[in-house]
């Protein structure tokens, strides 16, 4: 008896084979782990990567678009995330033409009527463009780009007189006001544990994945 190979809705960028030394960007050291396979989690619906750390029987596991290859030549460029992303939105658009669940749905994002080929699909596309706007410029090292951040993403703030601290970027500035991200050259961001907005200039705030 023979077993369908188990196909995984998911980025071609993010497809790792068994071996491959990736690490997390949450992880300040950086430091390696092998992939072991990949799998779907305990929700049938968003793939996982298996990973273990040398030396170590216990496995764990970890979002594809939450991990970064070791090699750098392996590693996706912005124009390899471009093309992915068309490819999986096209095969969304004529999933969802055929499909008369994924119809219902009226927001191309949304996956509340999707069935479940269309869910994968757009978790695929959402892991995507989470890498391509918060891990592919983290690995720059370059500050943020106030076009392309969102209220509540998170960032690092690294002032010129004090140590760098965490923070989420927010649109609400003191006062009530209204603050678009850039404005000014500033950005408004919130830092816990008070939650008080603070604007800080944009070369100063950086991406955390």
């Amino acid at each position: 008896m023979t077993t369908r190979p188990q196909i995984f809705h998911m980025a071609s960028c993010f497809t790792y084979e068994p071996g491959q030394q990736v690490f997390e960007p949450r992880d300040a050291e950086r430091t390696p782990v092998t992939v072991v396979h990949t799998a779907y989690g305990p929700d049938g619906r968003r793939p996982v990567v298996v990973l273990q750390r040398r030396g170590q029987e216990m496995t764990r596991n970890a979002d594809p678009h939450h991990l970064v290859r070791l090699d750098e030549e392996l590693r996706p460029t912005g124009i390899q995330l471009a093309e992915s992303f068309a490819q999986l939105a096209a095969s969304v658009d004529a999933h969802t033409a055929e499909c008369r669940f994924c119809q219902r749905q009226y927001s191309w994002w949304g996956t509340c009527y999707r069935c479940l080929t269309g869910k994968r699909m757009i978790d695929a596309a959402g892991g995507l463009a989470y890498y391509r706007d918060n891990v592919l410029p983290w690995l720059t090292g370059k500050p943020v780009d106030p076009a392309r951040v969102c209220g509540g993403q998170r960032v690092t703030v690294r002032p010129v007189d004090g140590p760098e601290v965490e923070a989420s970027i927010s649109q609400i500035a003191d006062g009530g006001r209204w603050h678009e991200p850039g404005e000014d050259r500033l950005i408004c961001v919130r830092m816990a544990p008070d939650g008080k907005p603070v604007l800080y200039p944009v070369a100063q705030v950086f991406h955390r994945p």
